[in-house]
């Protein structure tokens, strides 16, 4: 608009990303109005030419992931085009462009802000509409999607970089990224426009970070040691007294971006192609609570009881000295109650057992990111990501393993690749094409070492009990016990999925056609 009001027609309007300085035209319609579609996030600066009047430039201009930002009213003023007016952008107190109801974490609080974990996920509870229902322990890549204005946490998606990172299940968001990989989340509560509709619930985007024209890069070391902790009430009370158990979380981390070039050769100005890389390693502990069993006693073992037992084939008479003589004791069963440890407490008052154990578990986690950029021209544009997280949790209480008393660990390893691309190209300033695809895997696995596996094995026992259907028991393991009318009886089961190995695969296609009338 001029001084006066008037709309001005076929003024000149540029918008620059001012970090890697590709640029955008458009020339202002009859209605003095103008529009750019399929904007990458980042911080812009608007442009204005047209003869008769002074430049006009707007800088600081936030475009988040998702949005549509309205510049407001351009008011030139008279006066030759080597004359600047410049303005600084402000904050738009009310979102009006469209009847979302969303939040926004930038890049500054994803970094400043204290995450459990340190998983972007936990992280949500601080928006509005948010409840800290999410499910996981103090490990990236473990956490449910949160409760989003009274919908479910299984009827969420998460998108990273517009690639769909929910691949077997809509609860749980399967492919992490560390935080310092993050550029800004967007949560979309609701009235979300028709290209989420995947989603019943809330829509998680995750925007990484891209490299820039200068190099920026860190390290960083988290650590929580049970040093640094009191003990728990149960550990304290218990009989015999419990130390506080492993308490290891150390979080390990890298990340480098910036620009690739070859000096006087390639990328001379530093603004064709860039990268950025992130990496963290968590080599974690996790502490287990403290668990209460039952187990039978060397005597047990034997026959030799401390109460009366009766004989149910002689009439329910009373076995002499409360003991079992051997001959009437299968040799089968007394193999299988040598699967259970001895005891370790005697005349607890604290709980109904004889053996309690706490302990700590491993669970390292390694995950990476590298994403490249590359501004071919003012038309076209491309980036290319490779992300990758792996989990291994070893020991009694890791998932997939139903006997938390013993008698070996489990090691169950998660794995959550994801590669995507994107290419955008700008026919004309009203007509855009922008193509996306992208591959995202999920897989969980439940191993056992040779050693580990044999203590579960009906030959490390000697056990030959005959089996209805030995083809449904490859490995040959113990069959599943379990104890009437003794309390916190330990007890031998498996998870219905034992052996587990699983794994799902995501292929996406979108090709988006924009076009402006």
């Amino acid at each position: 608009m001029d001084p006066s009001g008037a709309v001005v027609a076929g003024a000149e309007v540029r918008i620059q990303n001012e970090i890697q300085k590709d640029v955008r035209n458009f020339t202002t319609l009859q209605s003095g109005d103008f529009v750019f579609a399929d904007v990458q996030p980042g911080t812009y600066t608007l442009t204005v030419k047209v003869t008769g009047f002074k430049q006009y430039e707007k800088k600081g201009m936030l475009l988040n992931a998702s949005d549509s930002l309205a510049a407001g009213e351009v008011r030139l003023q008279i006066g030759a085009t080597s004359e600047t007016l410049e303005v600084v952008a402000s904050v738009t107190p009310v979102q009006s462009a469209s009847a979302e109801r969303s939040g926004l974490l930038d890049s500054k609080e994803v970094m400043d802000l204290m995450a459990r974990g340190r998983d972007i996920i936990s992280l949500l509870q601080v928006m509005p509409g948010v409840v800290n229902d999410a499910t996981g322990n103090d490990v990236l890549g473990q956490y449910t999607t949160p409760t989003m204005d009274g919908t479910r946490g299984n009827y969420n998606a998460l998108n990273v970089d517009g690639i769909s990172g929910n691949t077997s299940r809509g609860s749980t968001a399967e492919s992490p990224i560390n935080m310092d990989g993050i550029a800004e989340v967007k949560v979309m509560a609701n009235s979300y426009t028709a290209e989420f509709g995947t989603a019943g619930g809330g829509v998680i985007n995750l925007v990484t970070k891209s490299g820039t024209q200068h190099f920026h890069g860190g390290m960083y070391y988290y650590s929580r040691n049970e040093d640094f902790n009191a003990n728990n009430f149960f550990n304290n009370k218990a009989t015999p007294y419990f130390a506080r158990p492993r308490y290891r979380y150390n979080t390990e981390g890298t990340n480098l971006g910036g620009p690739i070039y070859w000096p006087g050769h390639f990328n001379r100005n530093k603004q064709k192609l860039f990268f950025f890389f992130s990496q963290e390693y968590d080599p974690n502990t996790t502490p287990n609570a403290l668990r209460n069993y039952t187990v039978p006693t060397a005597l047990e073992r034997q026959g030799i009881f401390a109460r009366t037992i009766k004989d149910p084939l002689n009439g329910g008479a009373l076995f002499a000295n409360n003991t079992i003589p051997a001959s009437r004791m299968d040799p089968n069963s007394s193999k299988l109650l040598g699967v259970f440890p001895l005891p370790t407490v005697t005349g607890s008052t604290t709980c109904s057992c004889n053996f309690q154990i706490a302990g700590s578990e491993d669970n390292p986690v390694n995950q990476e990111i590298l994403k490249v950029d590359y501004i071919l021209n003012d038309k076209s544009r491309w980036w290319f990501k490779a992300s990758g997280f792996a989990s291994d949790n070893t020991g009694l209480t890791s998932p997939a393993n139903n006997n938390t008393w013993g008698p070996s660990p489990v090691d169950y390893r998660q794995t959550m690749p994801l590669l995507g691309a994107n290419s955008s190209y700008i026919f004309s300033p009203t007509l855009i094409n922008e193509l996306s695809v992208g591959m995202s895997v999920w897989t969980e696995i439940q191993s056992m070492s040779p050693a580990a596996l044999a203590a579960i094995q009906r030959a490390t026992y000697g056990i030959n009990i005959p089996q209805s259907y030995p083809a449904g028991n490859p490995l040959g393991v113990l069959p599943a016990m379990s104890f009437g009318g003794v309390t916190n009886a330990a007890s031998v089961a498996y998870d219905h999925r034992f052996p587990l190995d699983d794994n799902a695969t995501l292929f996406q296609l979108t090709d988006s056609v924009t076009k402006v009338w």
